[in-house]
Formats: structure tokens, sequence, C-alpha cells
């Protein structure tokens, strides 16, 4: 996928894939505890976010650090799939 001049692609389609890297970098960043089934991934052009299906959040990965920060679904929202910007 391709966001403000930045490729990100899925490492594996296994949906218990539990990190992702960014094209051509060759570092993987891995998800935060509580973050499972990953099937949206974007860069924002400062972090990476995912939406991860399993789990019904969102993570932002800071790419300097590695951290990853999981952000709850408003109520009633479930099963994402995919994130723009």
């Amino acid at each position: 996928m391709q966001s403000q001049n930045a490729t990100v692609e899925i490492v594996t389609s296994v949906p218990t894939q539990r990190s992702v890297s960014p094209v051509g970098t060759g570092t993987n960043f891995a998800l935060p505890p509580g973050a499972t089934s990953p099937w949206g991934v974007v860069f924002d052009g400062a972090n990476v976010w995912t939406t991860n299906n399993g789990s019904n959040n969102v993570t932002r990965i800071n790419p300097s650090t590695g951290a990853g920060t999981n952000f709850a679904l408003p109520p009633g929202a479930t099963s994402p799939w995919g994130v723009v910007f």
C-alpha cells in the first residue's frame, strides 16, 4: 500500500501474523500484546498503523523506536479491515 510516498507491506497473510515491515527497510515491527490479526496497514508519514481484525483495535507503531500502542474501536465497531490516511 502507498501513502505519502511510503510503502508498507504485510509480512505474511497468516491471520496470526505478529509483525509488519516497511518495504525496503528490512525492519520488522512487532505488534504489542493485545493486537492480533492485522489486516489493514498504512504509513501516515510518521507512524505505521494497523487495523487488527482479531482483537478489534487499531495499533500505532513508531518506526523510530518500534514502540506500538493499541487503541480501542468505538462502541459497536468490530472487525476492522482497513485504514486510510
